[in-house]
């Protein structure tokens, strides 16, 4: 989840008799990012079951559930948490910018914006719901207003390397790589590693008839991440009459 932000239990604990009947083991793991969804979502719901969360608690277990079932890739639970985690605290930032990375996963673009601009109205400087909205609108082929939000992303958070690849992405859509190339420099710059952004550069660089700095972009990007993701880079290679 991108861009997705994780809020921890850390917040939710207010000590009574009832709660400590609750296992520690439960409340550590709804959260936990380092066991299974599965297994994560199981003390989700043991929380939420338990009938012991009062209304400042549930919207995050809620949350946290929606998070894991996001990340196994079941949306309409994910969603069915979000709704219920807003339901209870209707200025949930994060509760509407996960709902409208999972709309954005549906191809449901419109919803997805509405919450991002919802987002966007409770915490004007939240430049990751920028960043989202603006991936977004690329799926429309809103470039200009894409490349609008990118900039208040950047405004917001100058080492955004996320918002750098994107903007320089949208570009390339564009047909403006020279405009581009500068921003898929610094995104590399800012996170390098990162197969996602070396392939921007790559196909930057290829329009732009740099053909050697394309080539090794593309071998660099298959290198960090060979999985299907990036046969595109391979396409690429392919195209420059590489070598793989």
């Amino acid at each position: 989840m991108s861009k997705a932000a994780i809020i921890g239990l850390a917040l939710m604990l207010v000590a009574s008799p009832a709660w400590a009947q609750l296992s520690k083991e439960a409340m550590g793991g709804c959260a936990n990012q380092s066991i299974s969804a599965d297994e994560s979502i199981k003390y989700c719901t043991q929380l939420i079951d338990s009938g012991l969360l009062n209304n400042k608690n549930l919207p995050i277990i809620h949350f946290d559930r929606g998070n894991k079932y996001y990340r196994k890739g079941n949306y309409d639970e994910a969603i069915a948490d979000y709704n219920k985690a807003i339901d209870l605290k209707s200025d949930y930032v994060n509760a509407y910018t996960n709902r409208g990375s999972v709309y954005d996963d549906k191809k449901l673009y419109d919803e997805a914006i509405t919450d991002f601009n919802r987002a966007i109205e409770l915490k004007p400087d939240d430049a990751a719901a920028y960043n989202d909205r603006g991936g977004t609108y690329i799926k429309k082929k809103l470039y200009d207003k894409a490349i609008t939000d990118f900039n208040k992303a950047i405004e917001l958070k100058p080492d955004f390397a996320d918002a750098y690849s994107n903007r320089a992405w949208t570009y390339h859509l564009k047909g403006q790589d020279a405009k581009g190339l500068p921003d898929a420099d610094k995104a590399i710059e800012l996170a390098s590693g990162i197969a996602a952004y070396l392939y921007v550069r790559a196909e930057i660089e290829e329009k732009l008839g740099q053909r050697d700095k394309a080539i090794a972009d593309y071998h660099a990007t298959i290198k960090i991440d060979s999985d299907s993701k990036f046969k595109s880079a391979l396409d690429g290679l392919k195209r420059l009459g590489a070598a793989p």
